[in-house]
C-alpha cells in the first residue's frame, strides 16, 4: 500500500491499534467530532488518576475535525470526557484506548 498517497486510513471498529514490533503498546488516538456542534472542551486521564487533569483543546474542535491526543506508553485504560458548546458533557469511561485508533464522537 502506498502510504503516501493516502490521507486516512480507517480501521473496522472493534480493531486492535498496530502494535510496535518488540513493543508498548500506544494508547494515543484521534478523537473525531461528528456532532452537529463545537467541543468546547476535552480531558482524557489514566483511570489511575483522581482527576480529569488539562484541557487539551486550544480552540473549540468544529464538526468534522478531529483533535490527536497523545498519551504515555502502556497506560491503555483511560477517561474521556468532552464538553460540547452548548455545555452538555459526555463521559466514556475506562476505555481501552491501545485497541483504537479513532474515537468518534457525535
Amino acid at each position: 500500500m502506498d502510504t503516501c498517497a493516502i490521507a486516512e486510513m480507517v480501521f473496522p471498529a472493534g480493531a486492535a491499534a498496530p502494535r510496535p514490533a518488540g513493543g508498548a503498546a500506544n494508547p494515543s488516538f484521534n478523537l473525531v467530532n461528528h456532532g452537529g456542534l463545537q467541543i468546547r472542551e476535552v480531558y482524557v486521564s489514566s483511570v489511575r488518576e483522581e482527576s480529569w487533569g488539562r484541557q487539551r483543546l486550544v480552540q473549540p474542535l468544529p464538526p468534522g475535525a478531529h483533535l490527536p491526543v497523545s498519551l504515555p506508553l502502556d497506560d491503555c485504560v483511560n477517561d474521556v470526557r468532552v464538553v460540547w458548546a452548548d455545555g452538555r458533557r459526555e463521559d466514556r469511561r475506562q476505555v481501552d484506548t491501545c485497541r483504537l485508533v479513532n474515537m468518534v464522537v457525535e
